[in-house]
């Protein structure tokens, strides 16, 4: 399941490529932040560009860089990343926004916003609409207000801090 997950979120990232007029196979530069152990980023083999994974677990770091063949880096829990000024064409971070404050989410996308190439895409999922039934009537009314509703934001990064996006926000 984990393995077919992966693939499955590669495809819809070159489906979404697609509906914005182009392809994934046109990307020259790409960036997996929080790529976990290689989830998605070992789908891209094919690619001709450059391929590069970035996340916060070093122990996935050290496995993804000894067994595909990309680049990798490990970061912190805020920026910055080890990259310059619009490295990327495309950045994509899935279920990373999911598991942090709103406080480190808008430092992620200002650093994710300055790593993109003008012009390049950026990719993000979250806990949107479609979660509303793992919220608390508390939670729900903070969720319909159009705030973000963070449950263990003390412990930001870890699978255990979650986080529901309302589609205002």
């Amino acid at each position: 399941w984990f393995l077919e997950s992966g693939r499955l979120a590669a495809r819809s990232i070159g489906e979404a490529l697609e509906r914005a007029g182009t392809g994934i196979e046109a990307v020259t530069s790409l960036l997996d932040f929080g790529c976990g152990c290689g989830r998605v980023i070992r789908h891209w083999r094919s690619l001709d560009g450059a391929v590069h994974g970035s996340d916060l677990d070093e122990r996935a770091v050290a496995w993804c860089s000894a067994n595909l063949p990309f680049s990798f880096s490990v970061n912190g829990l805020a920026p910055p990343l080890a990259h310059g000024d619009g490295s990327f064409e495309l950045v994509y971070a899935l279920s990373v926004l999911t598991h942090l404050p709103e406080e480190l989410q808008l430092a992620w996308i200002d650093e994710l916003r300055r790593v993109l190439r003008p012009g390049g895409r950026l990719v993000l999922s979250t806990h949107g609409a479609r979660y509303r039934e793992r919220l608390d009537p508390a939670e729900l009314d903070t969720f319909g207000a159009g705030e973000l509703v963070t449950r263990r934001g003390e412990i930001a990064g870890s699978n255990l801090c979650t986080t529901f996006h309302p589609p205002s926000w």
